[in-house]
């Protein structure tokens, strides 16, 4: 099993290194390699913010989710979305970014972004045409500046952010450095400052509203707790739960899915699941496991 992985990730290097230097053969192979994970997040993606199109176009997407009338247009999302995560996925820096480590599948690699928190925003937004300005000079400190610099934007923590981009707290904390330095000889540290909202309602002695949140300490206690239990389940089983419950993705997609990522996973686990009825039963085991560690 071992030498089969060392295989398989020589090859993907040979085929990455062929796709950097333009060879549309390597392209296409890399491109058809990872298309059931592109097709699996446009299918999750595109369900879960259909809203109304559904009522007004035809769905592109293999498995459609949604029944629309014969004569109605055909949808843009769904090959619009799946063009973005190719691109996303396969880009001359991502795909330098690919180091094979611990014999580390490319696919797995594309997994590990694809099911990322850092891409899900990245995909909002685009989707809804969200824009935030990042300067150039601070897209160019570190391959997660940008994302640390929006988020000391809204005001997270250092651990909340080495949380949320799986990567250390020392490593935020020089980034952020960095960053703080960069902004202050520009003297542009303003762009730090968390956006307000003023009420417009405010009297002659200039007293502004400032909208906040303050969420209750023991519902933040409940949530982090959560997010630590969901870590210590296997890739699996993570899948398995978000795909049925969180995205509502019926049964047999999902087994589709499986069936396309396959490698991504251990054989071990992947034998308990063979139909929906196994499937089923894995989600209501995986559940018992993530309440039994979130009760301690």
């Amino acid at each position: 099993m071992e030498n089969s992985k060392q295989t398989n990730t020589g090859h993907d290097l040979e085929l990455l290194g062929k796709a950097l230097a333009r060879d549309k053969n390597a392209r296409q192979k890399l491109n058809q390699q990872i298309d059931s994970i592109i097709t699996y997040q446009c299918q999750r993606l595109c369900k879960r913010f259909c809203h109304d199109n559904r009522f007004h176009y035809s769905c592109t997407l293999p498995y459609k989710p949604y029944a629309a009338a014969k004569d109605a247009p055909l949808c843009e999302w769904g090959n619009a979305c799946y063009g973005w995560i190719l691109e996303e996925l396969t880009s001359d820096k991502r795909l330098s970014g690919f180091k094979a480590e611990n014999n580390s599948s490319f696919n797995h690699y594309c997994y590990m972004i694809a099911n990322s928190k850092s891409f899900y925003e990245r995909w909002k937004n685009w989707r809804f045409s969200r824009r935030a300005y990042i300067p150039a000079y601070i897209s160019e400190i570190d391959e997660q500046s940008s994302a640390v610099f929006l988020a000391l934007q809204k005001g997270d923590e250092l651990a909340l952010i080495a949380q949320n981009l799986q990567i250390t707290e020392l490593n935020v904390q020089n980034i952020s450095r960095r960053i703080v330095i960069e902004l202050t000889n520009r003297k542009r540290l303003y762009l730090l400052d968390p956006p307000s909202t003023v009420s417009l309602s405010a009297d002659d002695e200039q007293d502004v509203d400032v909208a906040f949140y303050d969420e209750p300490a023991d519902s933040q206690e409940q949530k982090r707790l959560l997010a630590d239990s969901w870590e210590q389940l296997s890739a699996l089983e993570q899948f398995v739960l978000e795909s049925l419950l969180i995205d509502k993705l019926d049964a047999t997609d999902v087994l589709h899915a499986i069936e396309q990522q396959c490698q991504d996973f251990p054989d071990d686990e992947l034998k308990k699941i063979h139909d929906k009825q196994s499937l089923y039963y894995f989600r209501r085991k995986s559940l018992e496991k993530l309440s039994q560690i979130f009760q301690g």
